[in-house]
């Protein structure tokens, strides 16, 4: 076994700046892959990896498409990881992990520590006089590195279970092969000690939602200037939606569309040529949080009630849906698509359909109260208050349509001062800022 496993002690993952300069076809990316990852397969004559098997995953949007039908390094580091994980893991489990990595790491840095961590773990597994305690990495190592470890552990003891049932029958491996599966029962059990671990310290924080929708008034954007879209305001708030991203919430915005047009200013219009052009409005608002998030590497997706393929995805609600678990935000712009109504009820529709557990009403006030406090220095605010009270008592938190529509489908609401953008992320942490309405 010593001899076998020599070559696995000795073996050199090719880090980033070893992978080709060049871009490479398909049948060259499979000579690469193979080269590399044979050392790992039962048979070294059966493929690693196979033109559909990489078309799958580009389809399944684990790999992203290659360009002019050309592989870069950064689709070669993303096959070698899908490579190595797919012995232990589940496409979607590996695109989960992927997706967790992107976050933390640039391609270059996470494909580099998983180089490392995958050596480390078979250095590890195949030496016998290592011992892995979990515990004690558990405590020093960052839970970011912890993901990474557990990763390439499970890797290395399924190499392993495989190179046993290989050399079957071989008389001198026989009590030593009973030692290490018991060792790897017991890697098992811990290994599913550092999953729950992470899954309830990283992957699965204790949040107070875990998908939202946010509606964003078009005057918040604009700030002092009361029109058009002040830059550090969008700034600041989508930094702080770039951080609840990041903590594992699923994002969809509604954003008005008031600091450019208001159907009242069209009084002398026809009012579905007036709302037509407000829609309009919230397309403007939508195109500028969607490149702001971007440029802070937060994958978006910008979806029209109306169609306006040149510039954005029609509204397709299992795309939508589609979009949010794969960890994108999703930005609703056109309200519902039709005259007399909205934007209010177009973000109470798309919570209801993307089965939005909130939605998170950004105001230029900090809450419900029983009157304008800007007109009525006596008005009390409301810590909490249900649809029928805001109904009944006729305030203008939502147009009633909208109000209505969110007390039907039984969606909470969470009306609060984005005066503070830090409050976005204090209500997904649980903490009670603002009225909530339910």
């Amino acid at each position: 076994m010593k001899v076998e496993a020599k070559d696995l002690l000795d073996y050199h993952f090719p880090r980033f700046d070893e992978l080709p300069e060049i871009e490479l076809y398909i049948d060259q990316v499979i000579c690469v892959v193979q080269k590399n990852l044979s050392i790992f397969s039962k048979n070294k004559e059966t493929p690693v990896i196979t033109p559909s098997m990489i078309n799958n995953y580009v389809k399944q949007e684990v790999l992203e498409p290659p360009k002019k039908k050309k592989y870069n390094k950064e689709h070669l580091a993303y096959l070698f990881v899908i490579c190595i994980l797919k012995k232990s893991m589940s496409i979607l489990e590996i695109k989960e992990s992927i997706n967790i990595m992107r976050k933390s790491y640039s391609v270059e840095e996470g494909y580099n520590l998983f180089c490392d961590e995958i050596e480390k773990a078979l250095m590890h597994t195949f030496k016998p006089e290592n011992n892995i305690i979990i515990e004690d990495y558990m405590q020093t190592e960052s839970r970011k590195v912890a993901t990474v470890r557990a990763m390439a552990m499970t890797f290395a003891n399924s190499v392993l279970v495989d190179r046993l049932i290989m050399m079957r029958g071989k008389d001198e491996i026989v009590t030593w092969k009973w030692k290490k599966i018991k060792n790897v029962f017991i890697f098992m059990k811990w290994n599913d000690r550092i999953r729950k671990t992470l899954e309830r310290n990283v992957i699965k924080m204790e949040l107070a939602y875990k998908r939202v929708l946010l509606k964003i008034s078009g005057e918040a954007l604009s700030g002092d200037k009361k029109t058009g879209i002040d830059a550090e305001i969008l700034g600041n708030i989508c930094d702080r939606i770039k951080t609840i991203v990041e903590m594992g919430v699923q994002v969809s915005i509604v954003v008005g569309g008031g600091n450019f047009w208001r159907g009242r200013y069209g009084h002398q219009m026809e009012r579905t040529t007036s709302d037509y052009m407000g829609m309009l409005a919230t397309t403007i608002n939508g195109l500028a949080l969607q490149d702001a998030l971007e440029s802070r590497g937060i994958y978006t997706r910008l979806q029209t009630a109306i169609e306006m393929r040149q510039i954005a995805e029609p509204y397709i609600k299992r795309k939508a849906i589609k979009h949010l678990t794969n960890g994108r935000v999703v930005i609703f712009s056109c309200g519902t698509g039709n005259p007399y109504f909205s934007t209010d009820t177009g973000a109470a529709l798309r919570a209801a359909e993307t089965d939005a557990e909130v939605i998170l009403l950004a105001k230029t006030i900090d809450g419900v109260y029983s009157a304008d406090p800007k007109e009525n220095p006596n008005a009390v605010k409301y810590d909490e208050i249900s649809y029928l009270d805001i109904l009944n008592k006729d305030l203008k938190v939502m147009d009633s349509t909208a109000t209505s529509l969110c007390r039907d489908n039984k969606i909470p609401l969470v009306v609060f001062g984005i005066d503070d953008p830090d409050n976005i992320v204090r209500i997904i942490k649980g903490e009670k800022i603002g009225t909530l309405v339910k």
